[in-house]
Protein backbone atom coordinates (compact mmCIF):
# COMPACT_ATOMS: atom_id res chain seq x y z
CA UNK A 1 0.00 0.00 0.00
CA UNK A 2 1.16 3.52 -0.25
CA UNK A 3 0.72 6.42 2.94
CA UNK A 4 -0.07 9.94 2.15
CA UNK A 5 -0.52 12.37 4.90
CA UNK A 6 -1.04 16.33 5.45
CA UNK A 7 2.53 17.43 5.86
CA UNK A 8 1.43 19.28 8.82
CA UNK A 9 1.27 18.25 12.39
CA UNK A 10 -1.58 15.85 13.47
CA UNK A 11 -4.44 17.69 15.26
CA UNK A 12 -5.05 16.40 18.66
CA UNK A 13 -5.94 12.97 18.61
CA UNK A 14 -4.27 11.88 15.09
CA UNK A 15 -5.69 12.09 11.84
CA UNK A 16 -9.09 11.24 10.55
CA UNK A 17 -8.39 8.48 8.40
CA UNK A 18 -9.26 6.39 5.33
CA UNK A 19 -8.68 3.27 3.18
CA UNK A 20 -9.17 4.61 -0.43
CA UNK A 21 -9.88 1.38 -2.52
CA UNK A 22 -8.75 2.31 -6.14
CA UNK A 23 -10.08 1.98 -9.39
CA UNK A 24 -9.57 -0.20 -12.61
CA UNK A 25 -5.20 0.27 -13.09
CA UNK A 26 -4.84 -3.00 -15.01
CA UNK A 27 -4.16 -6.87 -14.21
CA UNK A 28 -1.06 -6.78 -14.86
CA UNK A 29 1.95 -6.61 -11.63
CA UNK A 30 3.58 -3.64 -13.14
CA UNK A 31 -0.44 -1.57 -13.16
CA UNK A 32 0.02 -1.31 -9.39
CA UNK A 33 -0.95 2.19 -8.41
CA UNK A 34 2.31 2.44 -5.91
CA UNK A 35 3.98 1.78 -8.75
CA UNK A 36 2.25 4.66 -11.62
CA UNK A 37 0.86 7.27 -9.40
CA UNK A 38 3.49 9.89 -9.67
CA UNK A 39 1.99 13.47 -9.41
CA UNK A 40 4.24 13.91 -11.70
CA UNK A 41 3.65 11.24 -15.05
CA UNK A 42 0.38 11.12 -16.49
CA UNK A 43 0.21 7.25 -16.57
CA UNK A 44 -2.94 6.80 -13.89
CA UNK A 45 -4.79 10.14 -14.60
CA UNK A 46 -6.25 11.43 -11.73
CA UNK A 47 -5.81 8.58 -9.50
CA UNK A 48 -3.53 10.90 -7.38
CA UNK A 49 -5.06 14.31 -8.25
CA UNK A 50 -8.19 13.74 -8.48
CA UNK A 51 -8.75 10.92 -5.65
CA UNK A 52 -5.83 10.82 -3.19
CA UNK A 53 -4.55 14.85 -2.88
CA UNK A 54 -8.38 16.39 -2.14
CA UNK A 55 -8.49 14.08 0.93
CA UNK A 56 -5.13 14.88 2.23
CA UNK A 57 -5.91 18.53 1.90
CA UNK A 58 -9.41 17.83 3.81
CA UNK A 59 -7.31 16.81 6.44
CA UNK A 60 -7.00 12.90 6.08
CA UNK A 61 -4.04 10.49 6.27
CA UNK A 62 -4.82 8.05 3.36
CA UNK A 63 -3.76 4.67 2.38
CA UNK A 64 -4.15 3.09 -0.59
CA UNK A 65 -3.62 -0.93 -1.65
CA UNK A 66 -2.38 -2.53 -4.28
CA UNK A 67 -4.81 -5.60 -4.61
CA UNK A 68 -3.18 -8.50 -4.69
CA UNK A 69 -1.26 -9.43 -8.35
CA UNK A 70 -0.22 -5.89 -8.62
CA UNK A 71 3.13 -4.23 -7.54
CA UNK A 72 3.90 -7.77 -5.81
CA UNK A 73 3.84 -11.56 -7.36
CA UNK A 74 0.85 -12.91 -6.98
CA UNK A 75 -2.63 -14.61 -9.61
CA UNK A 76 -5.34 -11.53 -10.69
CA UNK A 77 -7.46 -9.95 -7.97
CA UNK A 78 -9.82 -7.90 -10.98
CA UNK A 79 -12.81 -8.01 -9.40
CA UNK A 80 -12.40 -10.87 -7.19
CA UNK A 81 -14.24 -8.99 -4.13
CA UNK A 82 -12.88 -11.13 -1.45
CA UNK A 83 -9.46 -10.62 -2.08
CA UNK A 84 -9.99 -7.07 -3.18
CA UNK A 85 -11.76 -5.87 0.39
CA UNK A 86 -9.35 -7.83 2.70
CA UNK A 87 -6.61 -5.66 0.84
CA UNK A 88 -8.48 -2.86 1.68
CA UNK A 89 -8.53 -3.58 5.38
CA UNK A 90 -5.24 -4.91 5.56
CA UNK A 91 -3.99 -1.30 4.25
CA UNK A 92 -6.06 -0.15 6.99
CA UNK A 93 -4.51 -1.65 9.67
CA UNK A 94 -0.94 -0.62 8.25
CA UNK A 95 -1.95 2.68 8.59
CA UNK A 96 -2.59 2.62 11.82
CA UNK A 97 0.22 0.51 12.83
CA UNK A 98 2.42 3.12 10.63
CA UNK A 99 4.10 4.84 13.73
CA UNK A 100 5.31 8.01 11.63
CA UNK A 101 1.93 8.73 11.88
CA UNK A 102 -0.78 9.64 14.61
CA UNK A 103 -4.11 7.98 13.50
CA UNK A 104 -7.33 8.61 15.13
CA UNK A 105 -10.17 6.01 15.00
CA UNK A 106 -12.86 5.76 13.61
CA UNK A 107 -11.84 5.14 10.25
CA UNK A 108 -13.79 5.59 7.07
CA UNK A 109 -13.80 3.06 3.26
CA UNK A 110 -13.77 5.09 0.02
CA UNK A 111 -13.58 4.02 -3.73
CA UNK A 112 -14.36 4.27 -7.28
CA UNK A 113 -15.69 2.01 -9.83
CA UNK A 114 -13.33 -1.11 -9.23
CA UNK A 115 -12.88 0.70 -6.16
CA UNK A 116 -16.48 0.76 -5.25
CA UNK A 117 -16.84 -3.03 -5.80
CA UNK A 118 -13.52 -3.29 -3.21
CA UNK A 119 -15.20 -1.29 -0.36
CA UNK A 120 -18.72 -3.19 -0.71
CA UNK A 121 -16.73 -6.15 -0.21
CA UNK A 122 -14.70 -4.46 2.77
CA UNK A 123 -17.52 -3.39 4.54
CA UNK A 124 -19.38 -6.65 4.63
CA UNK A 125 -16.03 -8.48 5.46
CA UNK A 126 -15.23 -5.74 8.22
CA UNK A 127 -16.74 -7.91 10.95
CA UNK A 128 -15.61 -11.60 10.08
CA UNK A 129 -12.02 -10.44 8.80
CA UNK A 130 -10.80 -7.07 11.04
CA UNK A 131 -13.30 -6.77 14.11
CA UNK A 132 -10.50 -4.75 15.49
CA UNK A 133 -10.74 -2.02 13.12
CA UNK A 134 -13.52 0.53 13.77
CA UNK A 135 -14.82 1.72 10.90
CA UNK A 136 -17.64 4.36 10.72
CA UNK A 137 -18.60 4.39 6.99
CA UNK A 138 -18.02 2.80 3.48
CA UNK A 139 -18.60 5.17 0.31
CA UNK A 140 -18.65 3.99 -3.15
CA UNK A 141 -18.50 6.29 -6.23
CA UNK A 142 -19.68 5.03 -9.50
CA UNK A 143 -19.16 0.82 -7.87
CA UNK A 144 -18.73 -1.81 -10.24
CA UNK A 145 -21.03 -3.91 -8.29
CA UNK A 146 -24.09 -5.58 -9.92
CA UNK A 147 -21.56 -7.76 -11.64
CA UNK A 148 -24.39 -9.95 -13.56
CA UNK A 149 -26.57 -6.97 -14.33
CA UNK A 150 -23.21 -5.26 -16.25
CA UNK A 151 -22.37 -8.20 -17.91
CA UNK A 152 -25.99 -8.84 -19.12
CA UNK A 153 -26.24 -5.03 -20.33
CA UNK A 154 -22.60 -5.12 -22.24
CA UNK A 155 -23.30 -8.41 -23.98
CA UNK A 156 -27.11 -7.23 -24.81
CA UNK A 157 -26.03 -4.05 -26.05
CA UNK A 158 -22.64 -5.32 -27.91
CA UNK A 159 -21.46 -2.21 -28.59
CA UNK A 160 -18.15 -1.16 -29.16
CA UNK A 161 -17.01 1.02 -26.30
CA UNK A 162 -14.65 0.96 -23.39
CA UNK A 163 -16.64 -1.44 -21.78
CA UNK A 164 -15.46 -4.55 -24.35
CA UNK A 165 -12.11 -3.87 -22.89
CA UNK A 166 -13.34 -3.98 -19.07
CA UNK A 167 -14.74 -7.55 -19.78
CA UNK A 168 -11.64 -8.78 -21.21
CA UNK A 169 -9.95 -7.77 -18.15
CA UNK A 170 -12.32 -9.96 -15.96
CA UNK A 171 -11.83 -12.75 -18.52
CA UNK A 172 -8.01 -12.75 -18.36
CA UNK A 173 -7.70 -12.35 -14.37
CA UNK A 174 -10.66 -14.84 -13.49
CA UNK A 175 -9.46 -17.81 -16.15
CA UNK A 176 -6.32 -17.40 -14.10
CA UNK A 177 -7.41 -17.32 -10.73
CA UNK A 178 -10.35 -19.56 -11.01
CA UNK A 179 -9.40 -23.23 -12.11
CA UNK A 180 -13.02 -23.52 -13.60
CA UNK A 181 -13.45 -20.63 -15.32
CA UNK A 182 -12.53 -21.66 -18.82
CA UNK A 183 -11.73 -18.77 -21.18
CA UNK A 184 -12.57 -21.02 -24.12
CA UNK A 185 -16.00 -20.95 -22.64
CA UNK A 186 -17.18 -17.73 -23.33
CA UNK A 187 -14.53 -16.57 -25.62
CA UNK A 188 -14.59 -16.53 -29.15
CA UNK A 189 -10.95 -17.50 -31.38
CA UNK A 190 -10.55 -13.44 -31.80
CA UNK A 191 -10.74 -13.23 -28.05
CA UNK A 192 -8.54 -16.43 -26.92
CA UNK A 193 -5.67 -14.86 -29.31
CA UNK A 194 -6.05 -11.35 -27.84
CA UNK A 195 -5.79 -12.47 -23.45
CA UNK A 196 -2.04 -11.74 -23.99
CA UNK A 197 -3.41 -7.95 -24.26
CA UNK A 198 -4.57 -8.25 -21.11
CA UNK A 199 -1.67 -9.10 -19.41
CA UNK A 200 0.85 -6.84 -21.39
CA UNK A 201 -1.05 -3.57 -20.82
CA UNK A 202 -2.60 -0.87 -18.13
CA UNK A 203 -6.31 0.28 -18.23
CA UNK A 204 -5.91 2.31 -21.02
CA UNK A 205 -4.20 0.91 -23.34
CA UNK A 206 -6.67 -2.43 -22.66
CA UNK A 207 -9.35 -0.71 -23.55
CA UNK A 208 -8.08 1.28 -26.41
CA UNK A 209 -7.02 -2.17 -27.56
CA UNK A 210 -10.83 -3.47 -27.58
CA UNK A 211 -13.15 -0.32 -27.93
CA UNK A 212 -13.25 -0.54 -31.77
CA UNK A 213 -15.66 -3.48 -32.04
CA UNK A 214 -18.40 -4.74 -29.99
CA UNK A 215 -17.87 -7.57 -27.02
CA UNK A 216 -19.54 -10.09 -29.84
CA UNK A 217 -16.22 -10.24 -31.41
CA UNK A 218 -14.71 -11.47 -28.37
CA UNK A 219 -17.21 -12.96 -26.44
CA UNK A 220 -19.32 -15.82 -27.79
CA UNK A 221 -21.19 -16.55 -24.67
CA UNK A 222 -22.29 -14.09 -21.53
CA UNK A 223 -20.32 -14.96 -18.39
CA UNK A 224 -23.28 -14.20 -16.76
CA UNK A 225 -24.98 -16.95 -17.87
CA UNK A 226 -22.23 -19.84 -18.49
CA UNK A 227 -21.84 -22.71 -16.23
CA UNK A 228 -18.38 -22.46 -14.52
CA UNK A 229 -18.84 -18.90 -14.23
CA UNK A 230 -21.90 -17.56 -13.27
CA UNK A 231 -21.37 -19.28 -9.59
CA UNK A 232 -17.99 -16.99 -9.64
CA UNK A 233 -20.12 -13.78 -10.82
CA UNK A 234 -22.31 -14.28 -8.05
CA UNK A 235 -19.53 -14.99 -5.48
CA UNK A 236 -17.83 -11.67 -6.73
CA UNK A 237 -21.27 -9.38 -6.57
CA UNK A 238 -21.32 -7.82 -3.37
CA UNK A 239 -24.65 -7.08 -1.05
CA UNK A 240 -25.29 -11.19 -0.04
CA UNK A 241 -24.22 -10.25 3.51
CA UNK A 242 -25.11 -6.94 5.35
CA UNK A 243 -22.35 -4.30 6.36
CA UNK A 244 -22.04 -3.52 9.85
CA UNK A 245 -20.92 0.17 8.90
CA UNK A 246 -23.45 2.81 7.14
CA UNK A 247 -22.98 3.29 3.20
CA UNK A 248 -23.01 5.96 0.72
CA UNK A 249 -23.31 5.46 -2.86
CA UNK A 250 -22.87 8.18 -5.34
CA UNK A 251 -23.67 7.85 -9.11
CA UNK A 252 -23.11 9.71 -11.98
CA UNK A 253 -26.62 9.92 -14.27
CA UNK A 254 -24.66 10.32 -17.66
CA UNK A 255 -22.17 7.21 -16.26
CA UNK A 256 -21.42 5.37 -19.73
CA UNK A 257 -19.38 2.98 -18.45
CA UNK A 258 -21.21 1.54 -14.53
CA UNK A 259 -24.79 2.49 -16.05
CA UNK A 260 -27.09 4.01 -14.05
CA UNK A 261 -29.75 1.04 -13.53
CA UNK A 262 -27.23 -1.11 -12.48
CA UNK A 263 -26.04 0.87 -9.58
CA UNK A 264 -30.05 1.43 -8.83
CA UNK A 265 -30.32 -2.00 -8.63
CA UNK A 266 -27.29 -2.59 -6.27
CA UNK A 267 -29.41 -0.19 -4.31
CA UNK A 268 -32.56 -1.90 -3.80
CA UNK A 269 -30.29 -4.94 -2.71
CA UNK A 270 -28.40 -3.43 0.07
CA UNK A 271 -31.93 -2.06 1.33
CA UNK A 272 -33.55 -5.14 0.91
CA UNK A 273 -30.66 -7.07 3.41
CA UNK A 274 -30.71 -4.46 5.74
CA UNK A 275 -28.23 -1.76 5.42
CA UNK A 276 -28.22 1.82 6.01
CA UNK A 277 -27.75 3.25 2.48
CA UNK A 278 -27.35 6.53 1.16
CA UNK A 279 -27.91 7.57 -2.15
CA UNK A 280 -27.78 10.38 -4.45
CA UNK A 281 -27.65 10.30 -8.10
CA UNK A 282 -25.89 13.67 -10.32
CA UNK A 283 -27.09 14.83 -13.10
CA UNK A 284 -24.69 15.20 -16.30
CA UNK A 285 -22.09 13.38 -14.28
CA UNK A 286 -20.03 10.62 -15.94
CA UNK A 287 -18.22 7.53 -15.05
CA UNK A 288 -14.99 10.03 -14.34
CA UNK A 289 -16.61 13.30 -13.89
CA UNK A 290 -18.80 12.32 -10.86
CA UNK A 291 -15.90 11.96 -8.79
CA UNK A 292 -15.28 15.65 -8.99
CA UNK A 293 -19.03 16.24 -8.83
CA UNK A 294 -19.73 14.16 -5.64
CA UNK A 295 -16.89 15.29 -3.32
CA UNK A 296 -18.38 17.53 -1.44
CA UNK A 297 -21.10 15.61 -0.31
CA UNK A 298 -18.56 12.71 -0.01
CA UNK A 299 -16.13 14.78 2.54
CA UNK A 300 -19.50 15.73 4.40
CA UNK A 301 -20.88 12.43 4.47
CA UNK A 302 -17.35 11.03 5.86
CA UNK A 303 -16.84 13.83 7.98
CA UNK A 304 -20.15 13.12 9.87
CA UNK A 305 -19.07 9.86 9.89
CA UNK A 306 -15.68 10.30 11.28
CA UNK A 307 -17.34 12.55 13.70
CA UNK A 308 -19.99 10.00 14.88
CA UNK A 309 -23.05 11.61 13.95
CA UNK A 310 -25.71 8.96 13.15
CA UNK A 311 -25.93 7.93 9.03
CA UNK A 312 -28.57 8.96 6.81
CA UNK A 313 -30.78 6.18 4.64
CA UNK A 314 -33.14 6.19 2.07
CA UNK A 315 -34.01 2.74 3.18
CA UNK A 316 -36.43 3.54 5.83
CA UNK A 317 -38.36 5.49 3.21
CA UNK A 318 -38.14 2.79 0.81
CA UNK A 319 -39.22 0.47 3.13
CA UNK A 320 -42.09 2.81 4.06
Amino acid sequence: ATIFAPASPAPEGGFPAISVAHGTSGVAQFCAPSLLMNPNRKTVPDMFAGHVRPLVDAGYAVVMSDYVGMGAPGLPSYLVGEVEGRNVLDAARALQKFEPLAIRQPLVIWGHSQGGHAAAFAGQLAASYAPELRIAGVAMTAPAAELGLIFETIMRADEAGADTGLAMMVAGAWSQTYPEARAGAILTTAGLDKLVDVNGRCVFGEVASFNDLPPSTYFKANPARTPGWREIVAQNTPGSVPSIPPLLVLQGAADEIVLPPTTDAFVRRLCQIGDTVHYKRYEGASHFSVVKASWSDLLAWLGDRSDGRAAPSICRTAAG
